[in-house]
């Protein structure tokens, strides 16, 4: 069943549905005897699959990423660590509620950075919904976890004024 929803929801969202749309208004004008506008239809469709296909997308992404370097020695006070989600019903092994896939690399990336220069760690994950949670306090329980004193870690949990 797992698979089966993976190959729907390629199929379904994007880029997945245009390329089928082209491929039927391909195949169908190409069946209709309207073999060039058929045929170009279906190159764009092939086109826009292949641009999409993750080992063309990465070398085309890794262009765009090798100007930029990671910076050196720093003269930082602390460092901001940004929310980016939080999956709260999941119950984790010191508590409930884990970060989602983006945040870990940030919260991953903040830790070698405390550990590399010894400073502290703000955490602005704060509740944007009435109905959800602040991320804040579940980045720090992460962080504590994976050795970080929680003397070095600052929360801010609030909503913003401006929401």
């Amino acid at each position: 069943m797992f698979t089966f929803f993976k190959i729907m929801e390629t199929i379904v969202l994007p880029p997945g549905i245009f390329i089928l749309m082209l491929g039927i208004i391909g195949w169908v004008l190409i069946r209709g005897k309207n073999f060039k506008i058929g045929a170009a239809t279906l190159l764009v469709g092939i086109c826009i699959w292949a641009l999409a296909v993750y080992p063309v997308s990465n070398s085309l992404m890794k262009g765009l990423e090798s100007s930029f370097s990671i910076p050196g020695i720093t003269n930082e006070d602390v460092i901001i660590l940004l929310g980016a989600g939080l999956n709260k019903n999941v119950v984790d092994l010191t508590g409930t509620g884990f970060p989602d896939g983006d945040m870990l690399g940030r919260i991953t990336t903040a830790i070698r950075l405390h550990r590399r220069y010894n400073i502290p760690v703000i955490i602005a994950s704060g509740k944007v919904y009435p109905e959800g949670e602040a991320g804040a306090p579940v980045d720090k329980r992460i962080m504590v976890d994976l050795g970080v004193d929680p003397t070095n870690i600052i929360v801010e949990k609030k909503k913003p004024e401006h929401l």
